[in-house]
Order: structure tokens, then C-alpha cells, then sequence
């Protein structure tokens, strides 16, 4: 309990029952210890509710910084694959680039081949003729 809490809940009574006598003539001492109590039960209640509440706070503020740490580590894994599919898709596109360049180079390789067939057929003759 804090200095200042207990020093009211010490001087609470002593004030009150000022307060009590001057108003309350008529109850006896034990009525008025019972009345006390029931203030300071009333104080420390609401103190132990107080612990309650910042207990509680307390275990939620360290349960979301563990969530939070635990979402940054899964970013940092998500942008860890991001990178990989993007490098992926980067050696993709080279490879189908090269891909269409053999193609282009076999169809006109394939063209060449063709014409120079087409030119040896319709030549002399291969064998000579006598």
C-alpha cells in the first residue's frame, strides 16, 4: 500500500469521527467504531479493486506486447517470403526471355536450313553426268 494511501486511510477516521461526533451525539462507542469500520472497509475496497484493475491491466499490456513482438516476427517472415517470390518471379520471366530468344534463333536457324535444302536440291546434280 502507498504512503499516501495508508496516511488517509489513518487520518479518514480521525477526520470523520470529528465529523460524526459533532453531527452524532447519540451513538455510543461502539456504534461509532462500526460505523468507521465500515468507512474503511469501504476504502480498502475500493483500494483492492483498484489492485484488481491494474493487475488486470497490467497482465493485458504484457499479453499484447508478446502479441505484438509475435506479429513483427511474422512481418518480417512475410516479408522475407514476399522477397523470395518476387526473386522468383524475376528468374522466371529471364528464364521465359531466354526461352523466346532460342526460339526465335531455332526458328530462324530451322529457316536458314530450309533455304540452303531448297537451294542444294534445285542445284546440278550432285553426280556428273558423261
Amino acid at each position: 500500500m502507498t504512503k499516501f494511501l495508508r496516511a488517509i486511510l489513518v487520518a479518514s477516521p480521525v477526520l470523520l469521527g470529528a465529523c460524526t461526533t459533532a453531527g452524532s451525539s447519540s451513538l455510543d462507542t461502539g456504534q461509532r467504531l462500526s460505523q468507521r469500520g465500515g468507512e474503511i472497509s469501504t476504502y480498502g475496497k475500493a483500494w483492492s479493486d483498484g489492485q484488481k484493475d491494474y493487475r488486470q491491466g497490467q497482465r493485458m499490456v504484457e499479453r499484447s506486447g508478446k502479441a505484438s513482438t509475435d506479429g513483427e516476427k511474422q512481418l518480417a517472415r512475410a516479408r522475407e517470403q514476399v522477397a523470395e517470390a518476387e526473386e522468383h518471379i524475376r528468374s522466371a520471366r529471364a528464364e521465359r526471355s531466354s526461352g523466346e530468344q532460342l526460339m526465335t534463333d531455332g526458328t530462324a536457324r530451322m529457316q536458314r536450313a530450309e533455304a540452303s535444302y531448297t537451294a542444294a536440291r534445285t542445284g546440278p546434280p550432285a553426280t556428273g553426268g558423261n
